[in-house]
Formats: structure tokens, sequence, C-alpha cells
């Protein structure tokens, strides 16, 4: 009968070779780091309200044009501060949603339509697809010339991913 070592056994002990680096240039920066005093951060803290107020104001004022107002929208949302603008940004697309989605504005770029499209979307708008029967020839094929409309086939691309889910089941 085979019998199995006791847990008191004595284990090999193992002589492992160590290395002393020499420490880099920054080795106590990050240990030394001393957060900013008060005075510091109330100013940071005034800063960021400004900057919050100064954002808030643009939206505000590009009202008059939905295109850049879209424009100025997906950027903030794009550089991840658009929880700041959540109810201005709402209010603009509810906006844009109930006085310009109906116009098949002629002068609006595959770019500009692709991203009134996403962020209505987005938002929960139900906007048709339809307003991009415009850029397709009669066989409902996109029509070649937006193909070397680069910013709008990125456009494009980007709103294709937004659907509702009544549609998908």
């Amino acid at each position: 009968m085979y019998s199995y070592p006791s847990p008191q056994s004595h284990k090999p002990e193992v002589d492992r070779p160590t290395v002393n680096f020499h420490p880099g240039v920054e080795a106590n920066h990050f240990i030394d780091y001393s957060p900013a005093d008060e005075m510091t951060r109330a100013y940071n803290k005034q800063q960021i309200e400004d900057l919050k107020e100064v954002v808030g104001r643009e939206l505000v004022a590009a009202a008059g044009k939905p295109s850049l107002q879209l424009k100025f929208i997906d950027a903030v949302q794009r550089l991840g501060v658009a929880y700041h603008f959540e109810k201005q940004i709402e209010a603009a697309l509810r906006h844009i949603y109930d006085n310009h989605h109906h116009i098949d504005d002629k002068y609006n770029d595959l770019y500009d339509v692709s991203l009134r499209f996403r962020l209505l979307r987005q938002q929960g708008f139900n906007i048709s697809c339809d307003i991009f029967n415009r850029f397709k020839d009669e066989n409902g094929i996109f029509k070649e010339c937006i193909t070397n409309d680069v910013e709008g086939m990125l456009g494009l691309y980007e709103a294709a991913h937004i659907g509702f889910l009544e549609r998908i089941f």
C-alpha cells in the first residue's frame, strides 16, 4: 500500500538570484506627489464651471442654424462631456425634430442628413430612413456621386448602426 507524505514533510528551499536595479529618473516622482492645495483646486473648479457656461451658451447660440448645432452636439458628445449638458441637448434635439426634420433641405449634404438622423435616433426620436432617398437613384441604390464625399460616407456608416428595437424583432 502506498503512503502519502505527511504535510509536515520538509520541502527543499529554492535559492533564487535577485537583481538590484538602479532607480529611474522619475522613481520618486509618483511617491512624492502631493495633491494641489485648496486654492488651486477652487480655481480649477471655477474654471470648469466657467467653461461649462461657455459651452452651454454656444449650444443655445447655435439654435438658429440646425446644421451647426448638430455638429456642436456631436463634438460635445465625442469629447465625453455631454452629461453636463443633457437638458440643453435634449431641448435642442427636440426643437430640431419638431421644426426641421420634416423639411427636405436640398442644401444639406449627406453628412448633415446622416448626422441629424444619427443624433435624433440616438436620442430616441422616431425619424424615418426615407430622408436618405434623395441620395438614391431610381433603382434604390446610392448614387455614385456620393462615393467621393468621404465625410458624408463616414456619417452614413455611423448612422447605419442606429435602429429601433421594434424594427429589429
